[in-house]
């Protein structure tokens, strides 16, 4: 909440007069921390949104795509006060609305000539500030490897691959063993799928508030050979659709797209969730596409035309993870609600089954034979398993065992035997589908550094 300065404060108290406000607005003191607060996140520089940054007065001078952003002397005519008001749409920040009092100063610093007094030392805080978010990031990935957040077999089964930071790791399924990475993301890498076929691995990911990219490499001699970009923002899940080249992505932008995996031209744009689509998946026939977001919902489409054909809204809160049985009878969705529950897809107007757990479950994954679920979550025990015909558990994973943080990735070896499971820790734990038993621990990369 923004607060005026304790000099002022003072003054009005010590006088019980409201003179003190001809002072002139102190950028260091007022307005720095205004912006700091409420608009630096998404225009910072480096990092600039519609491309306007705020971050000193040059920058809010030059503006973005749309002009500059204060006009000095004229806070009417000041694209930021135009925003911030609402009297230009999207009103900002968004889904919010400031105090009129905190815009007021704003105003008034703008029709005082928008001067800055001390801006050295307001830069100088800036740049340690940065200096140290740097030097602790720095820290950070030298401690510890970096978050699982997705995986994927290839589908005979030899070859894993793990979403890493920057990269796509591949793992050999069978030792452990580093083969390969696959660098050339800007930042975590949030998805990976290989195809249906295994001729291909697509990664994907982007920066906050920029852009989302996919990354597609042929997987006989690894050769990049796409680069998918056109969501606005970073993408969470792509899909690649069976007997097709078609591949959907979805992310931040709350959009889903539907590519042409070949030319990477977009066929698509599906606009029907309204907030985040954090996961997709096609049916094993190639006719259905599901999503999930943070909307509470999940969704099923006609892979063929793009038409709605369901909503499902049993969960209370975001929809983390879709997915269809391996007959393409059933569709499972998991919530940060705690909960599961699975649809019959011929109805899907009530789940006929519902599985409770103890986090929020990130991640979801079907035995190829459709006899159980593997889930991962926040919770503790973070990694469980559930029967489908009656939700029991099918195997007790021991304490020891189990992975030591939250689990963002499940995935289910094409050969029934073996399951893998990866989050925060940056661990690949691989364990036996038969008796629940750990039978290795990988990090993705460790043995190649």
């Amino acid at each position: 909440m923004f607060r005026l300065p304790l000099s002022i404060v003072l003054l009005i108290a010590s006088s019980g007069q409201l003179s003190v406000a001809e002072d002139p607005v102190s950028y260091a003191q007022a307005i720095a921390p205004f912006l700091e607060e409420h608009c630096i996140a998404c225009h910072d520089d480096g990092f600039e949104t519609s491309d306007l940054a705020v971050h000193d007065l040059a920058a809010m001078l030059k503006g973005g795509r749309r002009g500059p952003s204060i006009v000095p002397g004229k806070a009417s005519e000041s694209l930021l006060i135009q925003y911030l008001k609402g009297i230009k749409q999207p009103q900002m920040p968004p889904k919010t609305s400031l105090p009129l009092d905190q815009i007021a100063v704003l105003e008034r610093w703008i029709n005082e000539g928008a001067k800055v007094d001390e801006g050295s030392v307001v830069t100088q805080r800036r740049e340690q500030m940065r200096k140290q978010a740097t030097e602790e990031a720095a820290t950070f990935a030298s401690d510890a490897p970096p978050p699982i957040t997705s995986l994927s077999y290839r589908p005979d089964g030899e070859v894993v691959a793990v979403a890493g930071y920057r990269e796509v790791i591949l793992i050999d399924a069978a030792t452990g063993k580093t083969i390969r990475r696959l660098a050339g993301f800007s930042e975590q890498v949030m998805a990976v799928a290989f195809s249906p076929d295994g001729r291909h691995l697509a990664g994907a990911g982007g920066t906050p508030g920029r852009g989302g990219e996919i990354r597609i490499w042929e997987t006989q001699g690894w050769a990049e050979t796409k680069v998918i970009r056109g969501h606005a923002d970073v993408i969470l899940s792509v899909a690649w659709r069976p007997k097709s080249d078609q591949i959907a992505s979805a992310g931040l932008d709350r959009l889903i797209i539907v590519w042409d995996g070949a030319t990477g031209k977009p066929i698509r744009t599906l606009k029907h969730h309204s907030d985040i689509v954090n996961t997709l998946a096609y049916s094993p026939d190639g006719k259905r596409l599901a999503s999930g977001s943070a909307d509470k919902t999940a969704k099923v489409f006609d892979a063929e035309t793009g038409l709605q054909t369901a909503g499902l809204s049993t969960h209370n809160d975001s929809v983390l993870q879709v997915a269809f049985s391996p007959d393409g009878l059933h569709l499972a969705t998991a919530s940060a609600d705690r909960g599961m529950a699975v649809w019959r897809l011929a109805d899907l107007k009530n789940p006929i089954r519902g599985f409770g757990h103890t986090g929020p479950v990130h991640a979801l994954a079907w035995r190829p034979d459709g006899t159980s679920l593997w889930a991962g979550s926040g919770g503790k025990p973070s990694f469980l398993s559930y029967k489908f015909e009656n939700g029991n558990r099918v195997v007790d994973i021991k304490d020891s065992a189990m992975p030591v943080d939250w689990v963002y990735a499940v995935a289910v070896s094409p050969d029934n035997l073996s399951v893998a499971a990866g989050g925060w820790d940056g661990t690949l734990n691989i364990y036996s589908l038969k008796d629940g038993s750990k039978l290795r621990s990988i990090v993705p990369g460790g043995d190649s550094r």
